[in-house]
């Protein structure tokens, strides 16, 4: 791999006969912009808690942008039925919020009383990078949620 500043990069082909020898490379530039931090804690639902009804506000902590003069533009959220938040429940439910709010209402008729949800966030800056999600949440929905 290639690193920040000058690379040299030499090449010597001591093969004999006809064979031609073919060089392919990549170079893809990268900034020095650093991903936002990544969401640890829940607001609302609290860990494990249940709620009575079938569209939640997802609330968290902000995430923190490293990165003097930058900061957090935007969150995706992830609502899953797996403890692990791998795949979504829906493609509906694997969402952009649109802005550095950090809450989100969960859409109408994707949940089913009686059931646990799990759920995840995590934060992209203004500069467009992509932090990693953040811890996985669950909340339940009551057996009467509405």
């Amino acid at each position: 791999a290639l690193s920040k500043g000058r690379n040299v990069i030499r090449y010597q082909d001591n093969s004999t006969g006809s064979r031609k020898v073919r060089i392919t490379h990549k170079w893809r530039e990268i900034s020095d912009n650093t991903a936002p931090d990544r969401v640890t804690r829940a607001v609302s639902p609290k860990n494990s808690e249940e709620v009575n009804t079938l569209t939640p506000t997802l609330e968290w902590h902000a995430a923190k942008d490293p990165d003097r003069g930058d900061s957090v533009s935007d969150y995706q959220v992830m609502v899953s039925l797996r403890p692990d938040c791998r795949w979504p429940l829906s493609l509906s439910l694997y969402r952009s919020v649109g802005s550095a709010v950090c809450q989100w209402r969960v859409l109408m008729s994707f949940l089913n009383p009686g059931t646990t949800y799990y759920w995840k966030v995590r934060a992209r800056d203004s500069h467009g990078a992509v932090g990693r999600w953040g811890e996985v949440f669950s909340f339940k929905t009551s057996a009467k949620a509405r």
